[in-house]
This record gives C-alpha cells, sequence and structure tokens, in this order.
C-alpha cells in the first residue's frame, strides 16, 4: 500500500510541476531543422530542401534554402545567416537579381505570429491559423504545410537537427 500511495503522490507532484507549461505551436520551427519540401510560390511551383538553424537571440531564423526544381531554379541557394544577411547563389555564383523576390521564402515558417486559432481537423491534425500564416501538424508536433503570403509548403519529410 506505501508503494501504491508513492506512486499516486510522484504522479501528482509531476501533474503539478508540468502545469503552466504551455508549448508554442510554432516551437517546432525555431529548432534546428532539415525539411524537404514541395511547393508554390506566386504560382511557380518547385520543390527545395529547407535547412535551419536554431533561431538565434535576436530573433533571426537562419536557413538556407536549396531548390531542386523547376530546372530553371535548380542549384539555386537561398540563405539567410544569423546576422540576417541574405544572399543567393547559382552553382555558387552570388546572383544579386531576384533576390528580394525570392527571399520572401525565408519568411515561410512562421517563428511567432499572432495565433488567430488553433484546432485539430477532421483527420486529428493540429491546424495553427495566424494573421498571416496556416501551419498543419500531425499530433507528435512534426509539421505537415504552411501557407502564407503567396507561398504554399507541403512538407515531405521533417527531420529535427541539432546543432
Amino acid at each position: 500500500m506505501k508503494r501504491f500511495g508513492c506512486f499516486i503522490l510522484c504522479g501528482i507532484l509531476l501533474l503539478v510541476g508540468c502545469a503552466g507549461r504551455e508549448v508554442h505551436p510554432l516551437c517546432r520551427f525555431r529548432e534546428g531543422f532539415a525539411a524537404e519540401c514541395a511547393g508554390e510560390y506566386n504560382g511557380v511551383c518547385f520543390s527545395a530542401l529547407f535547412e535551419a538553424a536554431p533561431l538565434t537571440e535576436a530573433g533571426v531564423l537562419p536557413l538556407t534554402v536549396t531548390f531542386y526544381a523547376p530546372a530553371a531554379l535548380s542549384g539555386t541557394v537561398l540563405a539567410r545567416s544569423a546576422e540576417g544577411v541574405t544572399s543567393l547563389s547559382l552553382d555558387g555564383m552570388q546572383v544579386d537579381e531576384g533576390i528580394t523576390e525570392l527571399a520572401r521564402l525565408l519568411d515561410a515558417f512562421p517563428t511567432d505570429g499572432e495565433i488567430s486559432g488553433v484546432r485539430t481537423s477532421k483527420e486529428g491534425h493540429t491546424v495553427v491559423n495566424g494573421v498571416d500564416f496556416s501551419a498543419k501538424f500531425l499530433a507528435d508536433g512534426t509539421p505537415l504545410e504552411v501557407t502564407g503570403a503567396g507561398i504554399r509548403l507541403q512538407i515531405l519529410r521533417w527531420e529535427s537537427v541539432d546543432t
């Protein structure tokens, strides 16, 4: 009986100790990650690998986007450094043209912002709606889809990366 009472007491203490610590719905986008995505940006379909380091203290998400398709973008790398500097390169050569338009893709994964609602879909997915974005997650928090500002990403593979 003492063991059972001790077990119950430990369970209660664990529940009380963790109460009130709500995880932010977008926390997965603040960590280091690699995501293979199929997407659409302003009507152009593409596939790319998004690789991010953890969000900096200054609120910058260092991110590299390597395009695989369409053929016109294949080999193009869009990047934002930890300092917030954006660069665009094609086959290792720095390119200045088009950086402004493509740079919006660096903000495809919302790390904060005003959340207008969180709900569970019929499929059991968590849907987070914000003022200018929407994100869908599996029950375990794995991202499935992100939309906003002319961008739609379907996440084909997600991997959290420790850096």
